[in-house]
């Protein structure tokens, strides 16, 4: 799979409103999928995307990244337990509102269950969900597609 080379595109930023009243110019950068890996690599909260029976849905869990891999814990049973061998989306942003910036990164990939007891082991250690319960089901996403964008001050503003 080839992913292009990051693009950049500038939009104009709002005076007042929900933008803070930056008025600068803003830079939209397309990432590339390296970034995207790096910058979603700490972990933390994401969200999977799904289709479900009333239409599209959005589930947040704590997630890890394991050799590019997603991986994170739910029930067993339970509605993402039910998505091995679905496609689904998977999203994670970090957003700075009073500086107008952030960034957001979509994967795209099939569901699996980690098997193998050895990474099992390694993300009921490494994923601590917030939800309650018992989450000893290990899922697993591997990308196919992955796409970022960040949004920040132009150049003549980073100093």
């Amino acid at each position: 799979m080839r992913y292009g080379p990051m693009e950049t595109k500038t939009m104009t930023g709002t005076s007042g409103g929900t933008f803070s009243g930056l008025g600068t110019q803003q830079r939209l950068t397309k990432l590339d999928s390296a970034e995207c890996i790096r910058l979603i690599s700490p972990g933390g909260v994401g969200r999977v995307l799904l289709v479900g029976a009333d239409g599209p849905e959005a589930l947040p869990v704590n997630f890890v990244v394991i050799g590019g891999a997603v991986l994170f814990r739910t029930t067993p049973g339970g509605v993402l337990a039910r998505l091995t061998g679905r496609r689904v989306g998977f999203e994670v942003d970090r957003i700075d509102a009073p500086m107008v910036s952030g960034w957001s990164v979509l994967l795209r990939g099939v569901v699996s269950r980690v098997t193998d007891r050895a990474l099992a082991a390694r993300v009921r250690e490494a994923v601590r969900p917030w939800a309650g319960g018992s989450r000893d089901t290990c899922l697993r996403i591997e990308a196919d597609r992955i796409e970022g964008r960040r949004v920040g001050p132009g150049e003549e503003h980073r100093r």
